[in-house]
């Protein structure tokens, strides 16, 4: 004997696709930090909203460090977070201003379809 009054649950939607940001609009940027005392750092800023793990930089020879985003063309706030000591800003950069978490930090101009490099000293 089977039960007929059991209601089925209605058909489930799936989620929409997230939409992904189309790298052809938007610019690469590397960031450079050259500190000899570090051991990890990371780039902070509001593409990753604000966060101290999201973008490690690579260690690379001559004790400098580089991240590369892809960001859309505006004006970013970043400072750099180095683990077990302090935050900095980039003393290389044009602009300067406060940010959530560095009272001065670095600012950055990204135009569009051109790669840039910002920073590249603070040791």
């Amino acid at each position: 004997m089977t039960d007929d009054s059991r209601q089925t649950a209605p058909p489930v939607e799936a989620p929409p696709v997230p939409q992904v940001a189309d790298v052809t609009d938007t610019t690469q940027v590397v960031f450079r930090l050259r500190y000899s005392r570090a051991q990890q750092v990371f780039l902070v800023g509001p593409f990753n909203n604000w966060s101290t793990t999201a973008t490690p930089m690579l260690r690379l020879a001559d004790d400098r460090w580089e991240a590369s985003v892809h960001l859309p063309s505006g004006c970013y706030p970043y400072c750099y977070f180095v683990v077990d000591e302090s935050w900095f800003g980039d003393t290389d950069a044009a602009f300067h201003s406060p940010t959530s978490v560095l009272n001065s930090g670095s600012v950055i101009h990204v135009p569009s379809g051109q790669r840039i490099v910002a920073g590249e000293s603070l040791n």
